[in-house]
């Protein structure tokens, strides 16, 4: 193995760099080196965005432009990246979101797999993952807990169990055959922890006795203040 890079992308607000964290924590967990760059125009709505998702058994200190995976939560995404897939590569999309685009490296799934409900646009994200976890050879168990300690701060259980039904659907018809997994080193699993640039800025700011931080919320700086805002009272930090 030398490395392989996933590349999710979607318009703002379809969860982009959520399903991008979850892939990082989910390999980074199963013991391989990440390496997540994301890209984001500075829209709450609308937009092109995507993150990509690098990852090795040994370390990593950049992004790529190449293409090994694709997850297209749009159309447009498909027609902005396809060209850089690589021609071993494999692209995945929701039923629908192809439009009238024909390649043989793409997997098209379907979009009413899962409980009732769950073939709604929000739930695309967890569907993809899934779809490249099987296809990985990652196991569900690790995607799944993931998935339950993401959706567990913002979300109810209703909603959680809906979640973990879709990545049990998606799984069960890549078992039927759909995929052939791709075969994957053991890595040895540690405690690294999966952060962003601006939680490292922002931990830095902490180690170095920070008093004071003013900004305004506003990408590239807003996780800065979330960081210290969160932790602020009990460090003592304006």
């Amino acid at each position: 193995m030398t490395d392989i890079n996933v590349v999710i992308a979607g318009a703002a607000g379809q969860g982009v760099q959520g399903a991008a964290t979850m892939l990082g924590k989910v390999l980074l967990r199963l013991g391989f080196q990440v390496f997540t760059t994301q890209d984001a125009q500075s829209r709450i709505r609308g937009g092109h965005n995507f993150s990509s998702v690098r990852f090795s058994d040994h370390p990593l200190g950049a992004g790529v432009r190449r293409i090994d995976f694709l997850l297209a939560l749009n159309h447009e995404s498909l027609a902005r990246h396809l060209e850089h897939l690589t021609p071993e590569g494999m692209a995945f999309c929701v039923a629908g979101t192809e439009g009238d685009l024909t390649d043989d490296r793409l997997a098209v799934l379907d979009g009413k797999l899962g409980p009732e409900g769950a073939g709604r646009p929000q739930f695309h994200g967890v569907k993809l993952l899934a779809m490249l976890a099987g296809r990985l050879g990652l196991p569900q168990q690790v995607l799944s807990e993931v998935v339950r300690e993401q959706f567990g701060k913002t979300k109810g259980e209703a909603i959680i169990d809906q979640n973990l039904q879709v990545i049990e659907a998606v799984f069960s018809s890549i078992e039927q055959g759909t995929f052939r997994p791709v075969a994957l080193p053991a890595a040895k699993a540690d405690n690294r922890m999966l952060i962003s640039g601006h939680e490292a800025v922002a931990l830095g700011m902490i180690g170095a006795g920070i008093g004071v931080y003013a900004g305004y919320p506003m990408s590239p700086s807003t996780a800065i203040m979330n960081l210290l805002a969160q932790n602020g009272p009990a460090l003592g930090i304006a």
